[in-house]
């Protein structure tokens, strides 16, 4: 495999938060809307003992969305994003591995995965051959990525920051 890049610092330590504060509230879920963006949403489920699982899209019916999420139906947001929400423009992120985007990873540790718009972005396996790019559109891929996704984690953890632990996970 070719040499080793590193992703921005910001995905692992927000992912990392994010995992412990979930974990911390007995919640499998947090979504919240993306400020500024009008009628695009984040969730995120925890993928238990192996990470996250995030979507950002979309939604036609705001009012929908903003219900659910007033409920605290975390879950029912992301499910509604996921199958709900047009294709086009849908982000979703498999965080796998370690927390956080990573660049690269060991053998034998799950890689990230990255989908834009309902197909296979970016593989974060530090193969960057492989998935037919030059070593530069790989790292510039990456460094967007993890920029995104540092502000999608850091949104959820605002929101989850106003969420009282339900007395059953939602």
């Amino acid at each position: 495999m070719p040499g080793a890049l590193h992703a921005g610092p910001r995905s692992p330590a927000l992912a990392e938060s994010l995992i412990a504060a979930l974990d911390e509230r007995k919640l499998e879920a947090i979504s919240a809307r993306l400020p500024g963006e009008g009628d695009r949403y984040v969730a995120a489920i925890r993928v238990a003992d192996t990470g996250l699982m995030v979507i950002d899209a979309h939604y036609s019916v705001p009012a929908l969305i903003n219900e659910r999420i007033w409920r605290g139906d975390h879950r029912d947001v992301y499910l509604a994003l996921n199958s709900g929400s047009p294709r086009e423009g849908r982000r979703f992120i498999q965080d796998l591995g370690p927390a956080g985007l990573h660049a690269s990873r060991d053998d034998g540790v799950a890689f990230d995965l990255i989908y834009d718009s309902g197909a296979l972005w970016l593989k974060l396996d530090g193969d960057w051959e492989g998935q037919k790019m030059s070593r530069q559109e790989y790292a510039k891929r990456v460094a967007s990525a993890d920029e995104r996704y540092a502000a999608s984690l850091k949104v959820l953890l605002d929101a989850l920051a106003a969420v009282q632990a339900p007395a059953g996970a939602r």
